[in-house]
């Protein structure tokens, strides 16, 4: 008779998994510090003269595809008096807000499986004044990650916190909001599984503003600084025969400062329709666990019928710190519902 005794590598088991919990929280945290968005002044003032009620847009890129809407209060009063008849520029001090997002994504560790991240993101604020704006905001999470080891790793998350924005000079706005949060996360893998939670807290600031150059040529230009801290508590794993393997916990950092504008021109048509072509650009450098430099630049182009339809299209390019580079597309429409 023959015996054969099979003995389990923790060490390996442990590097494994605790490679595919480091990448699920780093990809994460850029899914969250790209997609999360508080409305500010500027944004209050533009829902103001919107004349849709909600906002859809979908813009596949290289890394995925994203879909998003958002609506408020001040969206859909501004759309209601515009199908009345009726000019916007009024503004009600109470507002409150809904947004949200689904991105598709595909990345060299998910071994052409398509992951997804989900955001929904809500809230409330109040006018001080015209120059002045405060509320709070709520950011529930949800990512799942497939990877090319036969692993799924999925995760809900929630951010809640205070934001503000402010009108510091004509036309120029500082917005700043402080998020504090968590997670559950489950890790399953073809013989380990487990869960782990973390506890995480994001700052976010920006200046931005909007000058008009001439009657039909807009300049956008944005400095924003994140900072997303996210730490993961000790955990283990087990398999079906009763093996556990503890895990230790970690803290994974980003910090990302970027500086941008984007120039946008408006030209009207003889059948009553108007075109907006745009180029921007975005520089900055991610420290802590990013990748150093990196920019994008984008150009793109929208059409407004006198149905009140509007058409997107853009192209961008993003160059990142460690040689990897991505290009990609978007298309949108957005109509009343």
């Amino acid at each position: 008779m023959v015996t054969y005794n099979v003995g389990l590598n923790i060490t390996a088991v442990s590097e494994d998994i605790s490679s595919l919990v480091h990448g699920f929280v780093q990809t994460r945290q850029n899914l969250i510090a790209s997609t999360i968005k508080v409305p500010g002044l500027l944004e209050r003032r533009r829902a103001a003269e919107a004349t849709d009620p909600v906002t859809f847009r979908m813009s596949p890129g290289a890394d995925g595809l994203t879909a998003n809407f958002s609506t408020s209060l001040a969206q859909m009063e501004a759309a209601r008096d515009h199908a009345d008849g009726l000019k916007g520029g009024t503004y009600s001090p109470f507002n409150i807000w809904l947004n949200g997002a689904l991105t598709f994504h595909n990345r060299e560790e998910n071994g052409n499986k398509w992951g997804s991240f989900s955001m929904l993101s809500m809230g409330a604020d109040y006018l001080l004044s015209e120059k002045a704006l405060i509320g709070l905001s709520f950011h529930y999470d949800h990512m799942t990650d497939p990877t090319k080891e036969d692993a799924e790793l999925t995760g809900n998350g929630w951010l809640a916190g205070p934001y503000a924005s402010l009108e510091i000079a004509r036309n120029i706005f500082f917005d700043t909001s402080l998020l504090y949060g968590g997670s559950s996360n489950t890790i399953d893998t073809a013989f380990f599984g487990g869960s782990f939670d973390t506890s995480r807290w994001l700052f976010d600031s920006s200046i931005n503003g909007q000058w008009t150059i001439d009657d039909a040529t807009v300049l956008t230009p944005k400095l924003r600084a994140i900072y997303l801290n996210e730490k993961v508590d000790d955990y283990n794993v087990s398999n079906g025969v009763g093996d556990t393997i503890d895990l230790q916990g970690f803290t994974e950092e980003q910090l990302r400062v970027s500086l941008g504008a984007e120039v946008e021109r408006e030209f009207h048509l003889k059948n009553g329709a108007t075109v907006k072509p745009s180029l921007g650009f975005t520089a900055g450098y991610a420290g802590l666990n990013g990748s150093g430099l990196f920019g994008t630049v984008t150009a793109g182009i929208s059409m407004s019928t006198e149905n009140a339809l509007t058409f997107e299209a853009g192209i961008l390019l993003n160059i990142e710190g460690d040689g990897q580079k991505s290009t990609g597309a978007k298309v949108g429409v957005r109509g009343q519902f």
